[in-house]
């Protein structure tokens, strides 16, 4: 609330939106999120900063950052603080991070005394190449508490969020019951609508069959990705080990998705179907290494180191995936839990697709081609209620790569398998096979590797090192499908088995040796105006090929991945830092960040005084106004700034000028209407122009000539001051009820409140011939704004048509047949500007400086036109709504605001806050200057008013 005179107050809404247009805004956005999703595939979206769902690579989650900046919980010496830590991942291909953020609906902080999610972690992870995601452990109790965490995570800067959902979401819980569906959608689809860009998933139980009150389809319906936790070290049997929790997640995600397929639910009255629950999976493992210093949070006995690289072989190569082409992504639980040796693995291992990253080549037997009778041995089966052993290995094969195998008695060697994998990028590679532990295996089998040169037979044990990856040899592979592992069954000793199980490839070297990327020329910083268009270009050495990915404030921007960026015909929302990640198969690179300011305005024609130059102050812009040579804007924040000719002084803003609230400019002066109801006057005073009447009090809006001052007071009158030559001073008597005014060159303009105008002053042209510009047309009617130029004079009416008079020698008065939606108009010289209701502005009479020559804009809230120049408001930041100089004579209560063209307004009032309903007073639209709200029976003891616009 803000208190105004005369014991009445003010409701200004933060922001000077209503909590109902709030909610309406976000209820029509959750609407049309329905009817886009509704029918249509689910397909990943790439989200903000480039984040494609279905290939997500490698991620690692953070419970405490005191515990991960410890040593990574004493396993890693060199990570002391956020930037070491996030320099280490960087090391080990970690592209992204999740980081504890909140517990239902508090935020969470750790070891530390704050929340350990802020904008600062945001910034380090960025500047690292690091994306980085926030996670609440998500109960349900609270859902509106939940909403606002992930607000929050989202207003530090986070790329994206992840509900850790679990038990607290079943049916067991008291809060939950029955209703977990029910909030599961507010909350995801809450989010989603508030958020509707940003990458959102999910971190479920893995065994759905196990958890079936859980509200899956809720949350995977919303998420664009699922991470079920899959944590098999704490699992039985078989389905204990990598590939066999793997396998039973499988198992249980394929029957789900496959139920969801054509199945639908109405909700809110719409038609909701299922299949956009099936979303891209990725795996989530939990890698412990035992041990380590963990102050915030215990630590945890050991696992067997090598199960994480199982785990990635495994996600990459599994035939059972429920991704489409496989598992692109996995991430791991708990970074400070990490052993060293399993960093070393997480670093090895390879996820996803990624320019300049050569990721291992895996193939499962499942995936190789079979030549002969070659047994299939199934160690592991399941459905979604049962799991059980079934290798015939006498109960010892339970270490495969995957969940099954192939043998061969020994022969002859015509029957084999073969394994074929797509090379991406030629050069050396290291080889590796693994097999289970079998009592009856082979120490003899030959493995056939075809490669660029030529064939080569390789003898491997296998009796030996079983349930890992065995070391076959380095070979060079060209690019495509010509290269292969035959694994045959021409063993020599007599009654093992020759076992087909799993090949990896891991690239090692290119031919020469690989070089790095260096950044030799850096993209330049830029200063642009609206609708001009910006390049970045970037040379880079290395070796080839490099891949180059642009980045806006630290975010990916997709698709940019060429050598230089451009930006065309820039607006506002693209004023930021850019910079390039350069790429190749050795290292990466990141540019220098490139500064682009934005200018608010866009100014084009003469520019023989500077008046149409670049201002890097022109920030917050709400108005704008242009003199002879000389140009001005007024900021948010109440200050001005003026440039161009200034033999005058007309651009030497006073000092103390810190309040201004509405601005205009004369031919060689400048004006200002401050907060307190003053007027500021400089520059050229040769007339008086700029030597304020004792006659002006309450003014609500000023209007320069050039060499007169026109000033309109809150009571309807005007005040005319300075040059009277040809009686452009000499107000006709008895003038009221004036909403507008405008100067011209030596001729003045006033619009009334019945639509109709008023004009006085010179009716010659600068040659002195009759023009007739203080004439009204015979007529004119339901004008809602009205324009002067130097010798023409401008209206536009209430259905959006322009009426121009006055000389029209340059065509000035020459209004485009056909133009309509216009919203206001200003004259220069001898040339018309008018802004169109959606934002466009058309130009028409003198060009001879390129006045006329209006670039593509958008957006535009605001036109001004000087003697041979023309400038533009662009829409960016919007004045907080105020109510000024707020007044009260008895039963009359007036206030002013300051607004924009292009908006509406309006004034409500209540007789309580406690109402529910206020009541409204008048609408009207913005002008680019004050207008003057009124309530003519406020005769009650109190009174709320409130300010609302759209």
């Amino acid at each position: 609330m803000v208190t105004v005179a005369g014991g009445f107050r003010s409701d200004v809404p933060h922001g000077g939106r209503t909590l109902e247009n709030m909610l309406r805004s976000s209820l029509l956005k959750l609407l049309l999120l329905l009817l886009i999703l509704k029918c249509g595939p689910a397909l990943a979206v790439i989200r903000d900063g480039g984040i494609d769902p279905a290939n997500l690579g490698k991620g690692d989650w953070i419970y405490s950052m005191t515990d991960a900046t410890n040593k990574l919980g004493g396993h890693v010496n060199s990570v002391t603080n956020e930037t070491s830590l996030m320099k280490f991942y960087r090391s080990q291909g970690i592209r992204y991070i999740i980081i504890k953020a909140a517990t239902s609906d508090s935020l969470f902080n750790g070891c530390y005394v704050t929340p350990q999610f802020t904008t600062a972690l945001v910034n380090i992870a960025h500047t690292n190449g690091i994306l980085i995601f926030g996670y609440n452990r998500s109960y349900g109790s609270n859902v509106v508490g939940e909403i606002t965490i992930s607000d929050y995570i989202f207003n530090q800067g986070a790329d994206g969020f992840v509900w850790d959902a679990e038990a607290e979401w079943e049916s067991s819980s008291s809060w939950i019951g029955a209703n977990g569906p029910t909030r599961a959608w507010h909350l995801c689809g809450s989010v989603r609508t508030n958020w509707p860009n940003k990458f959102l998933a999910h971190a479920p139980f893995p065994i759905i069959y196990l958890h079936s009150s859980f509200p899956y389809k809720e949350f995977s319906y919303w998420s664009d990705a699922v991470m079920p936790q899959i944590y098999h070290s704490g699992w039985t049997g078989v389905k204990g080990r990598a590939s066999g929790g793997v396998n039973w997640s499988d198992v249980n995600w394929r029957t789900w998705q496959s139920s969801l397929i054509g199945a639908s639910s109405v909700i809110g009255g719409q038609t909701i179907y299922w299949t956009n629950s099936i979303k891209p999976l990725v795996p989530l493992e939990n890698v412990y290494g035992g041990g380590g210093s963990s102050p915030c949070e215990g630590g945890t006995s050991a696992q067997p180191f090598k199960d994480v690289m199982e785990f990635i072989d495994y996600v990459s190569a599994d035939p059972n995936g429920q991704t489409a082409g496989g598992y692109n992504g996995v991430n791991f639980w708990r970074t400070d839990l990490h052993g060293a040796i399993q960093w070393g693995y997480i670093a090895a291992g390879s996820s996803g697709s990624f320019p300049g990253i050569i990721a291992n080549i895996v193939v499962d037997d499942p995936n190789a081609a079979k030549s002969g009778l070659w047994t299939s041995v199934l160690t592991f089966s399941a459905t979604t209620t049962a799991c059980s052993f079934t290798g015939n290995g006498s109960g010892t094969d339970t270490n495969s790569f995957g969940t099954n195998y192939l043998t061969h008695s020994l022969s002859s060697g015509a029957d084999y398998v073969q394994f074929t994998p797509q090379i991406l990028v030629p050069g050396d590679y290291n080889i590796y096979q693994w097999h289970p532990y079998r009592t009856d295996a082979s120490a003899s089998v030959p493995f056939v590797i075809t490669y660029s040169s030529g064939a080569a037979t390789n003898v491997v044990n296998q009796q030996t090192n079983a349930g890992d990856w065995n070391f076959i040899g380095k070979y060079n592979f060209a690019a495509g499908t010509a290269g292969s592992v035959r694994v045959t069954d021409a063993a020599t000793d007599s009654g093992k088995v020759a076992i087909a199980d799993g090949i990896k490839w891991v690239f090692v070297a290119s031919n020469p040796p690989a070089i790095g990327p260096t950044i030799i020329s850096q993209p330049q910083s830029q200063t642009l105006a609206v609708g001009q268009s910006a390049t970045f270009p970037v040379i880079a050495s290395g070796t080839a090929p490099l891949y180059y990915q642009w980045r806006f404030n630290g975010a990916n921007i997709g698709g940019a991945t060429d050598t230089s960026l451009t930006l065309n015909l820039v607006q506002l929302t693209n004023a930021g830092s850019y910079s390039v990640w350069v790429t190749n198969m050795v290292s990466s690179v990141l540019s220098s960040n490139a500064l682009l300011a934005v200018l608010a305005t866009g100014a084009w024609g003469d520019n023989s005084w500077g008046q149409t130059n670049s201002q890097l102050s022109l920030t917050d812009i709400v108005a704008i106004a242009a003199g002879e040579w000389h140009s001005m804007a007024l900021r948010a924040n109440g200050s001005v700034v003026a440039w161009g000719d200034d033999v005058n002084g007309q651009c030497d803003v006073p000092a103390g000028l810190t309040n201004a609230v509405a601005i205009a400019a004369g031919g060689y002066h400048s004006l200002a209407i401050t907060a307190d109801g003053k007027v500021a006057a400089w520059g050229n005073s040769d007339y008086g122009q700029t030597n304020l009447p004792a006659t002006l009090t309450q003014p609500m809006a000023i209007s320069g000539g050039k060499w007169h001052t026109l000033g309109l007071q809150r009571n309807g009158t005007v005040v005319a001051w300075g040059d009277n030559s040809f009686s452009q001073c000499n107000v006709p008597p008895g003038l009221s009820n004036v909403t507008a005014i405008a100067a011209g060159g030596n001729h003045s303009l006033v619009l009334l409140d019945d639509g109709s105008l008023r004009a006085w002053g010179d009716n010659n042209d600068a040659e002195g011939f009759f023009a007739g510009q203080s004439i009204v047309p015979p007529g004119l009617s339901n004008v809602v704004a009205i324009g002067a130029g130097d010798y023409h004079s401008l209206a536009v009416q209430a259905g959006g048509t322009v009426v121009a008079w006055g000389d029209n020698s340059q065509g000035q008065c020459g209004v485009p047949p056909g133009l309509s939606n216009v919203v206001s108009v200003a004259g220069g010289g001898a040339h018309t500007l008018a802004l169109l209701k959606e934002g466009s502005v058309a130009a028409w009479g003198a060009n001879w400086n390129g006045q006329c020559a209006a670039p593509v804009l958008n957006n535009v809230v605001g036109v001004a036109a000087g003697q041979s120049h023309s400038l533009a408001l662009i829409g960016g930041t919007l004045p907080t709504l105020k109510m000024l100089s707020p007044a009260r004579q008895a039963n009359h209560f007036s206030v002013l605001a300051q607004t924009m063209n292009r908006k509406s307004y309006a004034i409500e009032y209540a007789g309580s806050l406690s109402l529910p309903n206020w009541i409204p007073l008048a609408t009207n639209s913005g002008n680019g200057g004050l207008l003057l709200f009124s309530d003519p029976v406020a005769a009650a003891a109190q009174r709320f008013y409130r300010l609302r616009d759209w």
